[in-house]
């Protein structure tokens, strides 16, 4: 076989999230999430029964995850920022949160690795999700301002983002198939939730045109799914 070499713009990469890899559940001012509800009621419906506690450690291990990472060739990876890690229960911006995310960017860089950042990861805030979830309008408008104030806070360090990781599934999962918490098997909620998710992408990217067209950062792609 002869040498094959990738094209020069294409990104070589892997994906994680917060909630999976994250772990310090409790620190830098984070919110109970779905992931940590979930966890807390049914840790058996995870492998090794590993929930959102750990996850793979990635708080402490990050610098060296990032070496492995760049060692197997990556040039991109994608991950996440925990809702319930960056806002708190007032919609406001977590400072702590904040200055988690932009060290976990910055090693990024000093890694040369190219950060493809999510905002979604089937992990609403368990306070949000006790008020109606995505049936809730209050609950979509509350999505799109952490979406504006990310894309705020991280637009000079973040080029490439996600609104919601796998759009369709949080609806067929844990409302259609209802093996996710909350278990609920109700068709017509799932059509409702997956409604709210499309609009609460829709509100998310108009932020991030705003975004762009204030000139406050500069972000330059994003998308629905990864």
């Amino acid at each position: 076989m002869g040498n094959h070499k990738l094209p020069k713009d294409f990104f070589f990469g892997a994906a994680m999230s917060g909630p999976q890899t994250e772990g310090a559940w409790q620190d830098y001012g984070k919110l109970p999430n779905l992931w940590d509800l979930w966890s807390n009621l049914k840790i058996t419906d995870f492998y090794n029964l590993v929930g959102s506690y750990g996850g793979n450690d990635f708080t402490r291990r990050r610098d060296e995850d990032l070496a492995i990472f760049k060692d197997l060739g990556l040039d991109s990876v994608r991950t996440s920022i925990q809702w319930s890690r960056l806002m708190d229960a007032n919609g406001q911006l977590n400072p702590q949160g904040a200055q988690y995310y932009h060290e976990l960017f910055a090693a990024f860089k000093r890694a040369g690795i190219v950060p493809f950042v999510n905002l979604y990861h089937f992990d609403m805030p368990a306070y949000l999700f006790a008020r109606g979830g995505w049936e809730n309008r209050e609950v979509i408008e509350a999505y799109a301002n952490y979406a504006a104030a990310a894309f705020q806070e991280f637009g000079h360090e973040v080029d490439y983002w996600f609104t919601f990781n796998e759009p369709i599934v949080e609806p067929q999962q844990r409302f259609t198939n209802a093996v996710w918490c909350p278990f609920h098997h109700d068709f017509a909620e799932a059509r409702r939730v997956q409604y709210g998710i499309t609009l609460a992408h829709a509100l998310a990217v108009q932020n991030f045109r705003s975004a762009q067209a204030a000139g406050r950062d500069r972000p330059e792609h994003t998308t629905a799914s990864s």
